[in-house]
């Protein structure tokens, strides 16, 4: 299944932002809680092939899906992680650790800065100089939370997390971030916690499948062959490239390598090829279509989870305005 849009985890924008407000915000503020879950998207059986109208001469600058209005805005994603946070804060004290999110990597101007859609490479920036390299923020919040095994004693690990493990699915007590959540989840009702990434993956995977994509990505593949690259897929070139990749130290964007002239000349080929096949324009207009149909079959659910995070910002702009807060 496609996880390009799941708002169960931090996309790529808003881990750029949340980054700088800590580490805890990267482990759990993009999360919506513990709540039940209620059920599944629509059967993919009974979503037909949306229409689409003319394409677009160029791809847009951003692109914004139906589902987008069911994401937190990056003002409201701050009020949840500055309250986690600061919930986080105040419980490490009383177990005697003095808690201090961990800061900003620093500016990535320069750096490749876009989400990584399902079609791969999208935009020109910085693509002579970082090719298919990863938005340096991105990449360091990739590492996280493992590195802060070299950081921070166990003890402090389980009064954070309930386990030093952090890689474990095992069972364990809650540790402070969990406390958090469950306060930050007060007051929510009953919904399903996964069902926008549900939609989003569904959409995404029916778009994937459509024969419109599949002939697009044909195209494109011959066109990559004229120009002497040999790729079935758009997502292949940045898989290729990826051994290379190495994440720099402490998220700096200064300290990310740049990319090889293969690696160069292979995304300039790919970028001019999409735009020569329109594929960004055409997946983008697939994808929306499919999200409405998933969105209109699944209108509950979806209003419950945008009632449960409203809830929630609002349960964190308390937890900022109280006595801990002020």
């Amino acid at each position: 299944m496609e996880t390009r849009l799941s708002p169960a985890s931090c996309s790529g924008r808003r881990a750029s932002a949340l980054l700088a407000l800590g580490l805890v915000a990267l482990v759990s503020a993009c999360s919506p809680g513990s709540s039940a879950h209620t059920g599944a998207a629509e059967p993919a059986s009974q979503i037909a092939q949306p229409r689409i109208g003319p394409l677009a001469a160029s791809p847009p600058a951003q692109v914004t899906l139906p589902l987008d209005a069911y994401l937190e805005s990056d003002r409201d994603g701050n009020t949840i992680a500055k309250a986690q946070n600061l919930l986080v804060a105040t419980c490490m004290k009383q177990k005697g650790f003095t808690y201090q999110p961990q800061p900003s990597s620093g500016g990535t101007e320069g750096v490749t800065g876009i989400d990584d859609p399902a079609y791969g490479l999208s935009s020109s920036v910085g693509v002579q100089t970082y090719g298919y390299h990863n938005d340096a923020t991105q990449l360091a919040s990739n590492l996280l939370p493992y590195s802060i095994h070299d950081q921070y004693p166990n003890g402090y690990l389980v009064a954070l997390y309930g386990t030093a493990d952090l890689r474990s699915s095992s069972s364990h007590p809650p540790g402070c971030v969990d406390d958090a959540t469950k306060s930050l989840a007060q007051g929510q009702g009953q919904y399903d916690q996964n069902i926008v990434g549900e939609v989003g993956g569904d959409a995404a995977s029916r778009t994937a499948a459509d024969s419109r994509i599949v002939a697009a990505i044909g195209a494109w593949s011959r066109c990559m062959r004229s120009k002497g690259f040999a790729f079935a897929t758009p997502a292949q070139p940045a898989k290729q490239f990826a051994a290379s990749i190495t994440a720099p130290s402490g998220g700096s964007a200064a300290s990310v390598p740049p990319a090889s002239a293969q690696e160069v000349a292979t995304a300039e080929a790919d970028l001019a090829c999409k735009a020569s096949v329109k594929l960004a324009q055409l997946w983008t207009a697939v994808e929306a279509g499919y999200q409405s149909e998933y969105i209109e079959k699944n209108q509950t659910a979806l209003a419950a989870y945008r009632d449960a995070m409203a809830t929630k910002v609002r349960r964190a702009a308390q937890v900022l305005s109280g006595p801990t807060g002020s």
